[in-house]
C-alpha cells in the first residue's frame, strides 16, 4: 500500500482509492503480487466482504453467521437489496474485470482451522 501511495492506516480509503490501490499494487505486483486476494472457493468468503463493505457504506446489517448474517435488526429483515449491498458486489465484480484479483482466487480456501 505504501508502495502505491496510500496509507489506510491514516484514513480509511474510499472505495474508488481501494480501487486504484488494488489497481497500482498489481501494476506494481508485474504478476508477483495483486491488489486484491481473498479465499473465494469459500462461499463465505465472498458473503463476508460484500456484507463487510457494505456496513463500511452505512448499510444496516449484523455482521456473521452466528449473529443473523445480513440481518437488519430494525426491521427484522434481510437486507441485501440494499444500494450498498449492490455497490460492493459491482465494486468487486469490477476489480475481477480490471484484472485485480489474484488469479486463482476462486480456488483458495483455509488450509487450517477455522
Amino acid at each position: 500500500m505504501q508502495e502505491a501511495g496510500f496509507d489506510p492506516s491514516a484514513r480509511p480509503l474510499t472505495w474508488d482509492e481501494f480501487r486504484e490501490a488494488a489497481r497500482i499494487t498489481t501494476e506494481n505486483g508485474a504478476g508477483q503480487y495483486y491488489g486484491f486476494i481473498i479465499g473465494g472457493n469459500q462461499v463465505n468468503r465472498w458473503g463476508d466482504i460484500v456484507s463487510a463493505f457494505a456496513r463500511m457504506a452505512g448499510a444496516s446489517a449484523s455482521d456473521g453467521w452466528n449473529s443473523g448474517y445480513g440481518v437488519d435488526y430494525r426491521t427484522g429483515e434481510f437486507n441485501f437489496t440494499d444500494d450498498r449491498y449492490v455497490a460492493a458486489i459491482e465494486l468487486l465484480l469490477a476489480m475481477k474485470d480490471d484484472g485485480k484479483l489474484l488469479p486463482g482466487s476462486m480456488s483458495m480456501n483455509v488450509s487450517g482451522p477455522l
